[in-house]
């Protein structure tokens, strides 16, 4: 604020993100979907995200994606946030889950890619407009979050995804 010379207080700045950014907030295409069909396959889903208690929860709540998962973290509840590795270890022990078994999907390299990976996980990055750094290497590339199903299941599309080059 004092760079920018603004006239504002944080606390105005915020009310204002809060107010205005939870409208703003859109889902994902096919997301109830693929969290619907996951949850029909038997397999554990959770969400683990950055963020303030009060944002992400009404978040989450507002695009109606409680129903569909197992476990919500937000990362200022938890104390940690990623790409610490304790988060990550967080969400596979409420889980009850290992971390070879877990397949991790989210667009930021370093917190969505390179954290799982170095947990364990293996980790599928979608592109929402994030470029993937030279030195991070997902092990899936998806080309929509539908995708993620026929990793489980490969469907009758003989591409679904593509390993990245090594």
């Amino acid at each position: 604020m004092a760079e920018y010379r603004l006239p504002h207080t944080s606390d105005a700045l915020f009310a204002d993100f809060r107010r205005h950014k939870l409208p703003a907030v859109k889902l994902m295409a096919d997301a109830h979907e693929v969290l619907a069909e996951r949850r029909r396959r038997g397999l554990r889903l959770s969400v683990l995200t950055n963020g303030r208690i009060e944002m992400q929860s009404a978040v989450t709540e507002r695009l109606g994606l409680l129903p569909l998962i197992d476990d919500l973290i937000i990362s200022e509840a938890a104390g940690i946030a990623k790409p610490d590795p304790r988060i990550y270890d967080l969400a596979l022990e409420r889980l009850d889950v290992s971390a070879p078994a877990t397949l991790f999907v989210g667009d930021s390299p370093a917190n969505d890619i390179a954290g799982p990976q170095a947990a364990g996980m293996r980790a599928a990055y979608l592109p929402t407009g994030r470029p993937l750094p030279p030195d991070v290497r997902p092990d899936f590339v998806l080309r929509g979050l539908a995708d993620v199903l026929r990793l489980v299941s490969p469907a009758t599309d003989p591409e679904p995804y593509k390993k990245p080059p090594t």
